[in-house]
């Protein structure tokens, strides 16, 4: 579960067979906060600090924003308490897809023309790992090719 403060800029229900489901956002954030059939007791404006974990709210933990909170949430809207994720290198994560396409065609041709052992005459349970560890060899062998060049 994690921390979130925030200012709410909607409340809203929605009736749910027979129940009414509860949810409210913060500015913002595009994300719902769902108390389930809990009324959030929050209003427009008002600002928050509760713990949710993957959109479901606690409604017992949802409390007004001490004073120093609100401060830092104004400039920094729906804040939370875990850090912010580690950045993607898009580059390589393309380049590993991309080596590993290629090494999954490699190991096909070298099973077509015999130049590795056919998995057929591996036992029924290692076959898969053993085209994986193919595929993963000649993967690690494409990316280290590339590096060098």
């Amino acid at each position: 579960m994690q921390e979130v403060t925030g200012q709410v800029s909607s409340v809203m229900s929605r009736d749910f067979q027979k129940y009414k489901l509860w949810s409210f956002q913060l500015e913002g954030s595009q994300r719902y906060y769902r108390t389930g059939k809990h009324e959030p007791g929050v209003k427009e404006g008002q600002w928050v600090t509760f713990t949710e974990k993957n959109g479901q709210v606690d409604p017992t933990s949802v409390r007004d924003a001490p004073a120093g909170a609100v401060a830092q949430s104004e400039t920094v809207p729906a804040t939370s308490a875990s850090a912010k994720p580690e950045p993607v290198d898009v580059g390589h994560r393309i380049r590993v897809q991309a080596a590993r396409a290629d090494a999954a065609r490699i190991v096909c041709a070298a099973l077509a023309n015999d130049h590795l052992p056919h998995p057929a005459n591996a036992a029924k349970g290692k076959r898969l790992d053993l085209l994986l560890g193919y595929v993963e060899e000649v993967t690690k062998e494409l990316l280290r090719q590339e590096e060098a060049a």
